[in-house]
Protein backbone atom coordinates (compact mmCIF):
# COMPACT_ATOMS: atom_id res chain seq x y z
CA UNK A 1 0.00 0.00 0.00
CA UNK A 2 1.07 3.57 -0.71
CA UNK A 3 -0.06 6.66 0.91
CA UNK A 4 0.76 10.49 0.78
CA UNK A 5 -0.28 11.94 3.73
CA UNK A 6 -1.92 15.93 4.23
CA UNK A 7 0.24 17.91 4.88
CA UNK A 8 -2.09 20.29 6.61
CA UNK A 9 -3.41 17.39 9.19
CA UNK A 10 -2.70 17.83 12.25
CA UNK A 11 0.14 15.45 13.52
CA UNK A 12 -1.47 15.43 16.77
CA UNK A 13 -4.64 14.22 15.10
CA UNK A 14 -3.24 11.78 12.74
CA UNK A 15 -1.30 9.89 16.25
CA UNK A 16 -4.70 10.01 18.50
CA UNK A 17 -6.32 8.27 14.96
CA UNK A 18 -3.64 5.58 15.14
CA UNK A 19 -3.63 4.70 18.48
CA UNK A 20 -7.92 4.43 18.25
CA UNK A 21 -7.51 2.28 15.38
CA UNK A 22 -5.21 -0.11 16.94
CA UNK A 23 -7.40 -0.39 19.41
CA UNK A 24 -10.53 -1.34 17.58
CA UNK A 25 -8.54 -4.03 16.06
CA UNK A 26 -6.06 -3.30 13.61
CA UNK A 27 -5.30 -5.12 11.35
CA UNK A 28 -8.12 -6.77 10.76
CA UNK A 29 -8.11 -10.36 10.78
CA UNK A 30 -6.39 -12.16 8.23
CA UNK A 31 -3.79 -10.09 7.54
CA UNK A 32 -0.50 -9.57 9.07
CA UNK A 33 1.82 -6.36 8.71
CA UNK A 34 5.18 -7.13 7.70
CA UNK A 35 6.37 -3.45 7.33
CA UNK A 36 5.75 -0.43 7.36
CA UNK A 37 8.02 2.93 6.27
CA UNK A 38 7.15 6.74 5.79
CA UNK A 39 10.00 9.06 3.84
CA UNK A 40 11.36 11.77 6.47
CA UNK A 41 10.04 14.77 4.08
CA UNK A 42 7.39 16.59 3.46
CA UNK A 43 4.72 16.52 2.19
CA UNK A 44 4.78 12.86 4.07
CA UNK A 45 4.05 9.70 2.02
CA UNK A 46 4.84 6.24 3.19
CA UNK A 47 3.98 2.18 2.30
CA UNK A 48 2.73 -0.48 3.80
CA UNK A 49 3.92 -3.80 3.17
CA UNK A 50 1.43 -6.34 4.39
CA UNK A 51 0.43 -10.56 3.81
CA UNK A 52 -3.17 -10.81 3.67
CA UNK A 53 -5.94 -13.63 2.73
CA UNK A 54 -7.58 -11.32 0.51
CA UNK A 55 -7.07 -8.53 -2.08
CA UNK A 56 -10.64 -7.30 0.28
CA UNK A 57 -8.40 -7.72 3.48
CA UNK A 58 -5.60 -5.71 2.07
CA UNK A 59 -7.75 -3.04 1.40
CA UNK A 60 -9.46 -3.43 4.70
CA UNK A 61 -6.16 -2.10 6.59
CA UNK A 62 -5.93 1.14 4.57
CA UNK A 63 -9.66 1.66 4.87
CA UNK A 64 -9.08 1.72 8.52
CA UNK A 65 -7.23 4.94 8.92
CA UNK A 66 -9.58 6.35 6.26
CA UNK A 67 -12.75 6.27 8.13
CA UNK A 68 -10.81 6.95 10.95
CA UNK A 69 -9.39 10.22 9.67
CA UNK A 70 -11.16 11.17 6.27
CA UNK A 71 -9.25 13.75 5.54
CA UNK A 72 -5.19 11.86 6.62
CA UNK A 73 -4.54 10.83 3.36
CA UNK A 74 -4.34 13.00 0.06
CA UNK A 75 -3.46 9.58 -2.06
CA UNK A 76 -3.58 5.89 -1.49
CA UNK A 77 -2.75 2.84 -3.56
CA UNK A 78 -3.23 -0.81 -2.95
CA UNK A 79 -2.51 -3.30 -4.80
CA UNK A 80 -1.25 -6.98 -5.10
CA UNK A 81 2.30 -7.56 -5.55
CA UNK A 82 4.79 -10.36 -6.40
CA UNK A 83 8.32 -10.70 -5.66
CA UNK A 84 10.36 -9.03 -8.13
CA UNK A 85 11.95 -12.11 -9.28
CA UNK A 86 9.03 -13.64 -10.56
CA UNK A 87 7.96 -11.01 -12.35
CA UNK A 88 10.86 -11.30 -14.01
CA UNK A 89 10.76 -14.85 -14.86
CA UNK A 90 7.31 -14.14 -16.68
CA UNK A 91 8.48 -11.30 -18.36
CA UNK A 92 11.43 -13.12 -19.81
CA UNK A 93 8.89 -16.15 -20.66
CA UNK A 94 5.86 -15.11 -20.87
Amino acid sequence: MYYELNPNYDVKKAAEASIAATRSGYPPEGVKVLQSYIAPTIPFWGVTLVEAESEEKALDVMLTFVKAAPSLYTKYKVAPAIPLSKAVTKAANP
